[in-house]
């Protein structure tokens, strides 16, 4: 009987005594990525068993270890979102553009990108920084998401709640809160900041916290 990708996977990785991120390293790709391909949550292309099968036949020289900093994924991008004044509704799953994001911010379904402008949620976030959200209409208090107004204008701010609504903050203090009206969209889980040849990131997919 022939074996599923995700076991044949698996048995490679245990008879080489790998962990899944030494493994996830020779193959090139992120931890998280691997993860979801041995256990079953997605299936990698072709080439990968193969290369899996080459690195259990000691050829491992073709498919050199590429650094997790290299690996980029592309995501949907809805192009601005305003810390501050808020600015028009994009449909990320309508979008005709795409913008590359380290993969363990784009590698979950339901991930999308924008470019920070306005000065609201300084110094957390600044213009031009390249943020990735989870998308979800579940309110979720603490962390910073994307706001889609009843007039469908979007804006960047922190959720939370004065005991009687709910209501959205912002970090810089010059800015005052204001009132949730409209819904959630998505909780902000990924920025990338490029600051000259410099580049950071900072990455959580429980939601980020100011």
């Amino acid at each position: 009987m022939e074996l599923s990708v995700a076991k044949e996977l698996r048995q490679i990785r245990e008879s080489l005594r790998y962990t899944m991120r030494e493994f996830a390293g020779k193959l090139g790709v992120a931890e998280t990525r691997y993860h979801n391909w041995e256990y079953g949550k997605s299936t990698p292309k072709s080439d990968i068993l193969a290369r899996a099968r080459a690195i259990a036949n000691g050829d491992d020289l073709t498919y050199p270890t590429i650094p997790a900093a290299e690996l980029k994924i592309q995501v949907p991008y809805i192009g601005q979102v305003a810390a501050s004044t808020p600015v028009d509704w994009t449909d990320p799953f309508e979008a005709q553009e795409f913008e590359y994001v380290p993969t363990e911010m784009g590698d979950a379904k339901g991930r999308f990108s924008a470019r920070v402008v306005g000065l609201s949620m300084v110094p957390l976030l600044i213009p031009g920084d390249l943020v990735v959200f989870q998308s979800t209409n579940i309110p979720k208090l603490g962390v910073v998401v994307l706001h889609r107004s009843n007039e469908n204008q979007v804006t960047v701010k922190e959720l939370k709640h004065d005991g009687e609504r709910f209501i959205l903050s912002s970090v810089n203090s010059s800015f005052p809160d204001v009132p949730a009206e409209g819904l959630v969209i998505g909780h902000l889980v990924g920025i990338v900041r490029e600051q000259g040849s410099r580049v950071t990131t900072e990455y959580d997919s429980q939601g980020i916290r100011p």
